[in-house]
C-alpha cells in the first residue's frame, strides 16, 4: 500500500523512506549551489578533501550531517550525468565496447556551443530532483513490482468511479475474499463457488463460472475476455480493457466492465450473505445502467487550449525588419530519422523570405526532432543576418518548455544551443501555432525525411 500507486500501491507515504526522499532535497541544493552559505559552510567543515558524494560521517558529525548523507544516498539512486559537448563521438570505440548501445549513444543530442556535462535527476524529465520522484525511486528499489502490468492505464485510468478504481486494485492483488484468498491466509472457509462448486478463485468468479460466462454474453460490446485465456488477475484485466462498447448500450466515454466485475461480486454476495439470487439479466441490466448513470453524471468540461505567452529577448536594436519563421520535424520511429523544415516569411503579406530543410539520422525522439527543427532555424537565421525573429511551431510541449526557461533531460544540448543561438538577435519570439496552419513547414520536413529515407 506505501508504493506509488504507478507501481501497484495506493500511495500512502512510509514515513521513514519519506524523511529520507526530504532530506535528500537539502543534498541536491548542497549539490547544485555550492556557492550558497550553507554549503560552503558543511562542505568546508566535513568535505574539504573529499567531494560530497563521497564522503562520510565522521564519529564527531551532527546529526544535521548525517541526516543530509542519509538524503544523499537517495540522491546516488537516480543521478546521471547529461553530456554536454564533444566534437566527434567515436564511433569505433563505441561498436568496440557498448555495441548493444551504439544508436541510443549516437541519438544523444550533444550541443555545439561548449556545454558543460551536468548531474542530473534521472527520473525526473527536467532532471530536477523532486520529493515525490525521489520517494518513488525508494519504493521501488526496495519492493517488487509487476514492471509488466500497466497499473496507470489498467487501473487509475479506466474510466469509471474512485471506488471501482479501488475495486479493481484489489482485484489485481488478490485482496477480494474470494475462497481462495480466504484459505490462503489461514481461513477456514469452504472455499467452493456456490453457483458450480468448483474451488471459487477471482478469475473463476469474473470469467470462468457458467454464470459469469452468461453474464458476459449478455453485455453489449465486442472483444469481450475469452475465459480459457484467463489465468491471473493481470490477464483478467487486461483482456477487460480491450473491450469495445457497442452504440446500444450507450456507452461512449465510459468504460462498461468495471461495472460487470462489480455486480458480479455484488451478486456473489448477495448469495452467500442474503441467499438472494440475482439473474443473468439482472446483473448485466445493473452493470449497463449504473454506468449510464455515472456517464451522465459526468459534465463534459471543454478545456481551454493554452498557448504559451511568447518569450522575447529584448535588445537595444534599430528600426529592423522582422521575419516570422514556421518550423516543424518528421521523425521515423522504425529507423530514427529525422526531417527538418523551416519556412522564412514576411509577417505582413506572409510571402515567402526563404526555406530551409535538413535531415539527421539517430533522433532519440520525435521532441528532440522538433528541437532540432527551431535549432536549424536559428542558425539559417543567424547565416541570413536576421535580427527580429518570430519562431512558430506546432510542438505545444517544447515551446512551453523554452518559454517557461525549464530543462528537458532528453534534449538538453539541443535547448543548450538554442539559448546561445538566441543571444545573436536582437529580439526573439515562440508562438505554437496549431498544426493546420503550418502545412508548408510539415510538407518540407516530411520531404526531406523521405529523402534521408531514400538515401539509406
Amino acid at each position: 500500500m506505501t508504493l506509488p500507486r504507478n507501481a501497484g500501491g495506493l500511495g500512502f507515504r512510509e514515513i521513514e523512506q519519506f524523511n529520507d526522499a526530504l532530506l535528500a532535497k537539502l543534498a541536491w541544493r548542497i549539490l547544485k549551489t555550492p556557492d550558497s552559505l550553507l554549503a560552503q559552510t558543511l562542505l568546508g567543515k566535513y568535505c574539504h578533501s573529499t567531494p560530497f558524494l563521497a564522503s562520510h560521517a565522521p564519529s564527531n558529525s551532527s546529526h544535521g550531517w548525517r541526516g543530509i548523507l542519509a538524503g544523499r544516498e537517495v540522491l546516488l539512486k537516480g543521478l546521471g550525468w547529461v553530456v554536454g559537448s564533444v566534437r566527434r563521438l567515436n564511433v569505433e570505440a563505441i561498436r568496440q565496447h557498448l555495441p548493444q548501445y551504439e544508436d541510443l549513444i549516437r541519438a544523444i543530442p550533444l550541443s555545439q556551443y561548449s556545454m558543460q556535462d551536468e548531474l542530473v535527476w534521472l527520473p525526473d524529465k527536467t532532471g530536477t530532483y523532486t520529493t515525490k520522484t525521489g520517494y518513488a525511486l525508494c519504493k521501488i528499489n526496495v519492493e517488487d513490482t509487476d514492471i509488466n502490468f500497466n497499473w496507470k492505464k489498467l487501473i487509475w485510468g479506466v474510466k469509471t468511479t474512485p471506488k471501482l478504481k479501488h475495486f479493481l486494485w484489489k482485484v489485481k492483488n488478490k485482496a477480494i475474499p474470494v475462497g481462495e484468498n480466504l484459505l490462503r491466509r489461514g481461513i477456514e472457509v469452504e472455499g467452493r463457488c456456490k453457483r458450480c462448486g468448483i474451488l471459487e478463485t477471482d478469475r473463476h468468479l469474473f470469467s470462468q463460472c457458467p454464470f459469469a460466462i452468461r453474464v458476459w454474453n449478455l453485455i453489449l460490446a465486442v472483444l469481450k475476455p475469452n475465459p480459457n485465456s484467463i489465468s491471473t488477475p493481470a490477464s483478467l484485466l487486461t483482456a477487460c480493457h480491450r473491450m469495445i462498447n457497442l452504440p446500444p448500450s450507450g456507452l461512449s466515454s465510459t468504460d462498461l466492465f468495471p461495472w460487470v466485475l462489480w455486480y458480479l461480486w455484488i451478486a456473489r454476495n448477495k448469495l452467500v450473505f442474503e441467499n438472494l439470487i440475482l439473474s443473468e439479466q439482472e446483473v448485466a441490466t445493473l452493470a449497463i445502467k449504473e454506468a449510464r448513470t455515472w456517464q451522465a453524471a459526468q459534465a463534459v468540461v471543454t478545456k481551454p487550449t493554452l498557448v504559451p505567452a511568447s518569450t522575447r529577448i529584448p535588445r537595444a536594436c534599430g528600426s529592423l525588419q522582422t521575419v516570422e519563421c514556421f518550423v516543424d520535424a518528421a521523425w521515423n520511429t522504425t529507423t530514427r530519422g529525422g526531417g527538418f523544415g523551416c519556412i522564412f516569411k514576411d509577417p505582413v503579406n506572409k510571402r515567402t523570405y526563404h526555406q530551409k530543410s535538413a535531415n539527421r539520422c539517430f533522433v532519440g525522439s520525435a521532441f528532440i526532432a522538433e528541437a532540432i527543427a527551431i535549432k536549424t532555424a536559428f542558425s539559417e537565421a543567424v547565416t541570413l543576418g536576421l535580427r527580429t525573429l518570430i519562431i512558430r511551431s506546432d510542438s505545444l510541449s517544447l515551446i512551453s518548455t523554452i518559454t517557461s526557461k525549464k530543462k528537458s533531460i532528453e534534449a538538453q544540448g539541443v535547448l543548450f544551443d538554442i539559448e546561445h543561438l538566441c543571444s545573436f538577435f536582437h529580439s526573439v519570439s515562440f508562438y505554437f501555432v496549431p498544426r493546420l496552419n503550418n502545412t508548408e513547414a510539415d510538407a518540407l520536413a516530411k520531404i526531406s525525411l523521405l529523402n534521408l529515407v531514400n538515401s539509406v
